[in-house]
């Protein structure tokens, strides 16, 4: 996987080479300074990987522009998590739920608005959810 070649996104925060990789490490310090109280573990995991996705879906060309990949599983959280139990990563549900909505969960289905729910009520999801935006708005 390109982690730590790939931007964050197309045209939005962090997005230059190598700007997945500033981004999740940015995410994991906020919330490892804000959730001492936390296992270090969910923190590491959450922080770092929760958008291991897009090295599967962000990729540079011979010319070195940037292209962004189909991929046919809803909403990068999801995708992340996917990715991680295909490698052998065992999630604590609490673990899955920061990573999945760590955007917040407004496009989630009708049918996830309870997982939502109880996502927004996990000290890990405030945690990483917050982390997550601060990085974000910081590049």
């Amino acid at each position: 996987m390109d982690f730590f070649e790939v931007p964050s996104s197309l045209n939005r925060h962090h997005h230059w080479r190598g700007g997945l990789a500033q981004h999740c490490l940015g995410v994991y310090e906020k919330a490892k300074e804000a959730g001492a109280d936390l296992p270090e573990d969910s923190l590491i995991i959450c922080g770092l990987l929760h958008d291991i996705c897009k090295t599967r879906k962000l990729y540079y060309d011979e010319e070195g522009n940037v292209h962004h990949q189909h991929t046919h599983i809803h909403g990068h959280g999801h995708r992340s998590i996917r990715i991680l139990e295909q490698c052998g990563l065992k999630l604590t549900e609490d673990e899955r739920r920061a990573i999945r909505w760590h955007m917040g969960g407004h496009h989630a289905k009708p049918e996830e608005e309870e997982d939502v729910r109880i996502a927004r009520e996990s000290r890990l999801w405030q945690v990483i959810h917050q982390a997550d935006h601060r990085d974000a708005a910081y590049r």
